[in-house]
C-alpha cells in the first residue's frame, strides 16, 4: 500500500449473542456480548480503519467484491483482554487440547456482500505491550460446541522492537556472567524478573552505570545491596550510553511479561539491618508494563476468526492430576473457565459424561494426568447466565501434583459486578 487515504471510522457498537453465520460453512461466530464496530468504505480507494483498541486495519482498493466507488459496511471484532474472552467465550486452547497464550483474537466481516474470502490480502497491526517473538497465526474452529484454534505455522511479524532488540544484546553480552538468564534465579547477582516494578527507573540508570558512586554517596538502597551480597560491587558499565541502560531493562520488562514471572515471584529488598527501612521512593513501580508500545503485524484472507498466540510448552515432569470441579447443586445454563494470573490464557471447563455436576478442563475429561506448568496460580471463573445470574472466582489458586478436586458454590449474583470483576483478572 503505497498512498493514504482518508480514515473511515464510523463506530458503532453492537451486541451480538449466539450470533451464527449460517453461510460461512466453516466457524460459526459463536460470540456472546461482543461489541463489534461498524465502518463505512470506498469500495476502489485504499483504507486505514483504526478500531476502539487501536487495531490498524490496512485495506487495498478493490479487496472486496464491488463496484467502483460503492460504499460497503465492515464489521470487526477483537478480544485482546481476558475479559473480553470470558465474555465472548473465545478461549485459548488449540485442536489439540494445548494451552494458548493469546496476543489478540479477532475477526472483519463484509456486510454488505457477505462473501467469506477477500479479493485481496489485508494487513493486521494490533498494538501489544509485550513483544513474543514465538507468537504463530491460528484460525478458529469448532469442536464440540467450543472454538478451537489450529495453527497456520504462519509467523506473526514484530513491528517497532529496535530498542528492545538492542537491549536484549546488551543483556547477553554484559549481564549474564552474574545475572540468570531466566531472570527467576539468583546467581553472582540477584535475579531481576520485574525488577521494573520495584526499582526507581533514574536509581536502576546510576546503579548500571556505576553503583560505587551511589555506595559512597550513602545511597541507602546501594547500602543494602552491598549488604546482602557480601560486599561484592557489581560491575560498573560507564561505557553505555543512558538509553542503552534503557534498552536493557526494557528487555527485561518484556522478557518478565514473555516469561509470565509473577509480581511478587522475585523477591526484592525493602529493609535491611545495617540500614533500616529503605527508602519508599525507589520502591515505586515507576516503570509500568504500558510504557512501550510494540504491535504484532498479520494479514487476513477471509472473514474466519484470527488469534496470534504462543504455545505454552509444558514438560512431561509438570504433569498433574486434572483439575475437577464439583458444583454444590445442578445449575441450567453453568460457565466455568481457568484463567492464568499472569498470561493471557483462558480455558474451558466441561461437565463429564458421567456427571453433569462435576466439571474438567476441555480436552482433559478421559485423561488421568495432564500437562501444567507448575507454579503459575489461575483464577476459576463460574456463572450461571440465568436470570439471576450468579457466579463465583475462585482467586490465586495454585494447583498441585496430586488431589486438585475443587467444590464450587455460586456464591454473588448480578451480571453487571461479574463484568466489573472479570476486569480486574
Amino acid at each position: 500500500m503505497k498512498n493514504l487515504y482518508a480514515i473511515y471510522i464510523s463506530i458503532s457498537l453492537l451486541i451480538l449473542i449466539g450470533c451464527q453465520d449460517n453461510d460461512s460453512g466453516r466457524t460459526p461466530f459463536i460470540l456472546a456480548g461482543s461489541e463489534y464496530q461498524s465502518f463505512e468504505v470506498i469500495c476502489d480507494r485504499d483504507t486505514v480503519l483504526i478500531s476502539k483498541e487501536g487495531i490498524r486495519v490496512k485495506i487495498e482498493a478493490n479487496t472486496f467484491d464491488c463496484t467502483k466507488s460503492r460504499m460497503i459496511q465492515l464489521s470487526f471484532a477483537a478480544a485482546l483482554t481476558k475479559a473480553d474472552m470470558i465474555r465472548n467465550k473465545l478461549y485459548t486452547i488449540d485442536d489439540k487440547g494445548n494451552f494458548l497464550e493469546s496476543g489478540g483474537m479477532f475477526q472483519l466481516q463484509d456486510k454488505t456482500n457477505n462473501t467469506e474470502t477477500f479479493k485481496k490480502l489485508i494487513e493486521i497491526e494490533i498494538p501489544t505491550n509485550t513483544a513474543n517473538s514465538m507468537m504463530s497465526k491460528y484460525i478458529a474452529q469448532e469442536e464440540n460446541g467450543v472454538l478451537v484454534w489450529k495453527n497456520t505455522e504462519s509467523a506473526i511479524e514484530l513491528a517497532n522492537t529496535q530498542n528492545l532488540q538492542n537491549g536484549k544484546a546488551l543483556f547477553m553480552q554484559y549481564c549474564t556472567s552474574c545475572h540468570n538468564p531466566t531472570l527467576r534465579y539468583d546467581m553472582t547477582g540477584p535475579a531481576l524478573g520485574n525488577v521494573h516494578l520495584f526499582r526507581d527507573s533514574t536509581w536502576l540508570l546510576e546503579f548500571t552505570r556505576n553503583s560505587v558512586d551511589l555506595i559512597e554517596a550513602g545511597d541507602t538502597l546501594a547500602l543494602c545491596l552491598l549488604s546482602a551480597w557480601s560486599h561484592a560491587h557489581m560491575t560498573s558499565f560507564e561505557q553505555l550510553s543512558d538509553q542503552e541502560i534503557k534498552n536493557i531493562y526494557e528487555f527485561i520488562a518484556n522478557e518478565s511479561r514473555v516469561q509470565g514471572i509473577a509480581e511478587e515471584e522475585v523477591k526484592y529488598l525493602t529493609t535491611c539491618d545495617n540500614v533500616g527501612q529503605i527508602r519508599s521512593e525507589l520502591r515505586n513501580p515507576i516503570l509500568t508494563n504500558s510504557t512501550n508500545s510494540y504491535q504484532y503485524i498479520t494479514i487476513l484472507s477471509d472473514r474466519n476468526w484470527v488469534n496470534i498466540d504462543h504455545l505454552l510448552f509444558t514438560e512431561d515432569a509438570n504433569q498433574i492430576d486434572p483439575i475437577v470441579l464439583k458444583l454444590d447443586k445442578p445449575y441450567e445454563q453453568m460457565n466455568i473457565v481457568m484463567v492464568f494470573e499472569d498470561r493471557n490464557i483462558v480455558i474451558p471447563f466441561v461437565p463429564t459424561a458421567e456427571n453433569q455436576e462435576v466439571y474438567k478442563l476441555f480436552y482433559s475429561e478421559s485423561k488421568s494426568k495432564i500437562n501444567f506448568p507448575l507454579g503459575e496460580k489461575v483464577d476459576i471463573v463460574a456463572y450461571n447466565a440465568g436470570a439471576d445470574f450468579e457466579y463465583t472466582i475462585l482467586k490465586d489458586y495454585q494447583p498441585n501434583k496430586t488431589d486438585n478436586n475443587l467444590t464450587l458454590s455460586l456464591n454473588k449474583k448480578g451480571k453487571t459486578k461479574f463484568l466489573k470483576a472479570i476486569e480486574g483478572l
